[in-house]
């Protein structure tokens, strides 16, 4: 029984009036688990387009709506008079940089840097992590296969035993996977030289992300009920606010050494099994389900590097979606069992105050600098595998992004930058919605006024701040207006911790900004009556088209890459240079059709395109392009080779089917088969690290359709743009 059924059931109960129970209760009462409290929410994204003769104003309206924006492209394409903000030899620049083989291009792990490095220095740093035998393992083939089929085995009786509903199952089960990789962030803060690497596991797409999402659902709210939990630098602030110092105290920082790399599986899962202990008795069973779930994941950290396969045997990857709520449950483990057990003895008595943020710990110790030494080491000798380092002071310590100096019986704060910090605040003038770019001066003078507590060390880095603002071409006036705004905010105003109101629209056209974006809400806005006359759809639509702008790039974007592959030795031999375009074999009865194409092509006088890849018809994966006599162009793909879909195509027309748009516009617009004409003009490969091959042919092939206008101009029915719902 779902939870709605079981609500249904509640509702009616209580409307008789026979009983005053719960939803609790009535599940009792029908003898069933209650695992419906576990709902995860997680479900699969709707591919759900509407077609038909009953959607015939969604039709007209996306017809209506695409003419106007085609428009705008012919437009923007012959009046282009908008100024770049990059010069054509930046951007030569910046694509040389990023293709640079010898070079590694990554953000600093702090600060928001961009690092330029060599190639084999980083490739050697990453190398030495990995012969660490405690922590890796080079295996010898791909696993995904296997992994795959183990967790759809334990899908499968999860789904039977009623632990999870039918969509989270289609969720779970990620069908193409792809391949995780490491890769590393420079820590240039402890080595400009030689800067060490924090390893990251990118698990996006892999076969446990979603798992990993779905634990982290249910353990995340956990963490926040842990004694040492710190949210954020205002919550760390809120708690020392009323802090009374005593003469005789130190502040001390204590920092776990590869906190990820170092949990042992057996004593990660300990701190799951407690903390999901806590949890109602009713849970029982799904509880057991999170921890097979989590040791799925811990037990399948593999991961490529230089297309080689390593497994992480011990510890959590960083990347993973539930990592840092298994950490931290983890720590809270650690603390309780170990740090502030009875072993502690007297010790404990001396620590008045400890918070900890993930792997970042600060403490405040009544007693001496030799007992606090003491109390490391024994914090250093257990059986977590835990290792901490320490600073501490009586004066003045850092801690997460503020320093905290002790002032007679208070602990005052003000801003702290590393030493290795940069001026990466957006600049003015880069490509952004004025919104962002208008409140960048206001938040980051809000943040400066929260951190520090004392008005002079907020003067001091307002001034500081607005120097750094006025060095990215933020104007005076703009900085004087945010500064006002800011000073009739009281501090304590700015440490209360505010739910960020978000304006939900209850539909929203998703977009990248671009220069034409008022004319694209325009377009919307004149077709916008054709939605709100369909039945039904007038309950789910605001009175006007609400646009919703993605992240723009930027140049670290654009740099930036985190995957490498390892450099191929370039080949002297001639035979293995292919040529870009499209050839014929000349050998097989469907190449009396195709026509060679090199480098370049066009339809009818239209935009001219390029062919970056080699293609002949045997190659796979490519998006073809048909042209009928009359010059009108049908935009198509496949993953087999090209020749059997051409063969296809020739069939469906010699034998007169109806569902080929190619035979019904020969029949009605010529009458005859007068033949057709095709060639390649695209090479989509298999990625390198697996996935969906098909559909990323399929949004290649939309691409092609829309910038082709063979929807408007040509023969195709679909743009088939329902391929970007997945």
């Amino acid at each position: 029984m779902t939870l709605s059924e079981l609500e249904d059931v509640h509702l009616l109960m209580t409307l008789s009036g026979e009983m005053d129970l719960t939803v609790d209760d009535v599940a009792s009462l029908c003898e069933i688990e209650t695992n419906y409290q576990c709902t995860s929410g997680l479900r699969s994204k709707s591919k759900f387009i509407p077609h038909g003769s009953q959607y015939t104003a969604i039709d007209l309206f996306m017809e209506k709506t695409l003419h106007e924006f085609f428009k705008l492209q012919d437009n923007y394409t012959l009046n282009h008079h908008y100024k770049d903000n990059l010069s054509r030899l930046e951007r030569l620049a910046l694509s040389n940089l990023k293709q640079d083989p010898s070079i590694i291009i990554r953000e600093a792990d702090k600060g928001g840097n961009i690092v330029v490095m060599n190639r084999a220095n980083y490739v050697a740093e990453i190398r030495e992590q990995l012969k660490d035998e405690n922590c890796y393992k080079k295996v010898k083939t791909n696993p995904l296969k296997e992994i795959s089929l183990n967790i759809l085995e334990h899908l499968c009786v999860w789904k039977e035993e009623g632990l999870i509903e039918d969509s989270e199952y289609k969720y779970l089960n990620v069908s193409y996977p792809m391949s995780p990789f490491l890769y590393t962030l420079p820590k240039i803060h402890k080595d400009r030289a030689n800067p060490p690497g924090r390893p990251i596991v990118s698990s996006i797409g892999s076969v446990t992300e979603h798992m990993s999402e779905f634990v982290d659902g249910f353990i995340k709210p956990l963490v926040v009920n842990l004694p040492s939990y710190v949210r954020d630098t205002t919550d760390i602030l809120n708690k020392l606010q009323d802090f009374k110092w005593e003469d005789g105290m130190i502040l001390a920082t204590l920092d776990v050494v590869g906190l990820y790399t170092c949990i042992e599986m057996d004593k990660g899962i300990q701190a799951l099994e407690h903390f999901l202990g806590s949890r109602s008795a009713s849970l029982r069973h799904h509880s057991k389900m999170l921890i097979q779930m989590s040791q799925l994941i811990l037990k399948n950290n593999y991961f490529l590097f230089e297309d080689e396969w390593f497994h992480q045997i011990r510890g959590t990857a960083m990347g993973s979606r539930f990592a840092p709520s298994y950490a931290n449950l983890f720590m809270g483990w650690y603390e309780r069992e170990h740090a502030w057990s009875r072993r502690a003895g007297e010790w404990m008595d001396l620590v008045v105050f400890w918070a900890r943020f993930i792997d970042d710990i600060l403490i405040i110790w009544r007693g001496t600098s030799d007992d606090l030494k003491k109390y490391l080491h024994y914090l250093n000798i257990n059986d977590f595998n835990v290792k901490l380092t320490m600073n501490q002071s009586t004066s003045s310590i850092e801690y997460l992004d503020v320093t905290l100096t002790v002032v007679g019986d208070k602990i005052n704060s003000t801003l702290f930058r590393k030493a290795t910090a940069t001026n990466s605040i957006l600049r003015a003038d880069s490509f952004h919605p004025g919104s962002v770019i208008g409140g960048i001066p206001y938040g980051e003078m809000v943040r400066t006024r929260r951190n520090c507590s004392r008005d002079e060390d907020y003067t001091h880095e307002l001034n500081q701040l607005k120097l750094r603002l006025s060095k990215r071409g933020y104007a005076k006036k703009d900085l004087a207006r945010a500064s006002e705004k800011v000073s009739k905010i009281d501090r304590a105003t700015t440490l209360l911790s505010k739910k960020r109101e978000l304006v939900r629209h209850k539909l929203s056209f998703v977009t990248a900004y671009c220069v034409q974006k008022e004319k694209i809400r325009q377009a919307l806005s004149r077709n916008w009556t054709l939605l709100k006359g369909v039945p039904g759809l007038s309950m789910i639509l605001d009175d006007r088209p609400a646009i919703t702008f993605k992240k723009c790039p930027t140049i670290r974007d654009k740099v930036s890459t985190n995957y490498i592959r390892p450099i191929k030795k370039p080949t002297t031999d001639w035979l293995s240079t292919q040529p870009k375009g499209f050839y014929t074999c000349g050998s097989c009865v469907i190449c009396s059709h195709g026509i060679n194409k090199t480098k370049t092509f066009s339809f009818n006088g239209s935009k001219l395109f390029h062919i970056n890849d080699f293609i002949n018809c045997n190659s796979v994966g490519i998006i073809y392009v048909i042209i009928c006599s009359c010059d009108r162009v049908y935009i198509g793909s496949t993953k087999r080779p090209l020749k059997t879909r051409m063969q296809e195509h020739r069939r469906a027309i010699m034998n007169r089917d109806t569902r080929s748009p190619l035979y019904v516009h020969m029949e009605k617009e010529h009458g005859a088969n007068l033949g057709f004409k095709f060639h390649g003009i695209q090479k989509v490969p298999q990625h390198v690290r697996g996935g969906n091959w098909e559909l990323r042919i399929r949004q290649t092939e939309a691409r092609w359709i829309i910038r082709c206008r063979s929807m408007t101009h040509g023969l195709n029915i679909d743009s088939e743009l329902h391929y970007f719902l997945a």
